[in-house]
């Protein structure tokens, strides 16, 4: 891989750790968890719970964060889950947040990446101005988009996530889109 990867999902007890780490940033890829009741949650319980390990590791991990990247995809059944996770969890944690538009595909229309933007804006949620767009490289990658090939589809796939790593400030992000844009060119 073109970056280090570290798995601690078996040692939360390392996560606090993570700040330690000779890194300028440091992504941490969480699994989706499943709120409780509305009731629960309303008696003032954790909206991660605390009956599991999955729970206490997005605790562990959520109080070192700095920011979250929250995807939310085109689709009504990603809406309430978006919300859980900001409202119920980001949000009373203080934690600095941004929605990214994510798998949307491109033959569906803009509508649904408007009608998406108008439901974050409704919110009041920080969404991304990179949307990264649904294609099969992304779902069949045996490699990360770092060491996609050189053709036209996979260039744009790439460059999605390059636009939004540029769009957060990430080092290294401008000169590699510069890459990539020639890249493109040449294999027009």
């Amino acid at each position: 891989m073109p970056f280090d990867i570290l798995d601690i999902s078996a040692e939360a007890e390392m996560i606090p750790r993570l700040r330690e780490l000779p890194y300028d940033h440091v992504f941490v890829d969480t699994p989706g968890w499943t709120p409780p009741s509305l009731e629960h949650f309303e008696e003032g319980a954790n909206p991660l719970g605390d009956a599991d390990d999955v729970a206490q590791l997005l605790d562990s991990i959520l109080e070192q964060a700095h920011d979250a990247i929250v995807p939310i995809l085109t689709e009504p059944d990603s809406f309430d889950p978006t919300y859980q996770t900001v409202e119920w969890v980001l949000k009373p944690r203080g934690i600095v947040y941004q929605v990214v538009i994510n798998n949307w595909p491109p033959s569906e229309g803009i509508a649904y990446v408007d009608g998406t933007r108008k439901l974050c804006d409704r919110h009041g949620w920080p969404v991304a101005n990179t949307v990264i767009r649904r294609y099969r490289v992304h779902t069949n990658a045996t490699k990360v988009v770092t060491q996609y090939n050189n053709n036209r589809v996979e260039l744009q796939a790439r460059e999605d996530f390059y636009r939004f790593a540029l769009e957060h400030g990430l080092s290294g992000a401008s000169d590699r889109l510069e890459q990539i844009t020639r890249e493109e060119a040449s294999a027009s």
